[in-house]
């Protein structure tokens, strides 16, 4: 199933053309933005290969469930990631750490190294840009 607005930007990149912005999928529905959004619903599954090699800021609020969203997306192959929280202004790029052993939730295997998603917390200057 694709996500609600990535119709658009599949038809493009079947042409051979990315978005220029960075793509927004937003879990706390339409936000007033002009890059290219995507609205998907909480705990739906959606197939996120068109997402590969793009930029993606992932829009959430403390109250939703948005880690599994994360990690399908992350999983795709986005060239970046972020999480940006819409009420307290805070973001973080979404990265894989490597575990010694299996983290408990969103991790996977590969060569004998366990992957699980992890938070690198943008910058107080970052944040601000973000926002702008």
């Amino acid at each position: 199933m694709i996500a609600p607005g990535a119709d658009s930007i599949i038809k493009e990149r079947m042409r051979g053309f990315r978005p220029a912005d960075t793509v927004v999928v937003s879990l706390v529905g339409p936000f007033a933005v002009q890059n290219p959004t995507v609205l998907p619903e909480i705990g739906k599954q959606y197939d996120w290969r068109w997402i590969k090699g793009l930029d993606v800021a992932l829009l959430i609020a403390s109250s939703i469930d948005w880690k599994q969203t994360a990690f399908d997306i992350k999983q795709a192959g986005p060239e970046y990631l972020c999480v940006w929280d819409i009420h307290t202004h805070r973001g973080a790029q979404v990265v894989w750490r490597p575990y010694q052993t299996k983290p408990e939730a969103f991790s996977f295997e590969l060569r004998g190294w366990h992957f699980g998603l992890d938070y690198s917390a943008f910058h107080e200057e970052d944040n601000k840009v973000f926002w702008q």
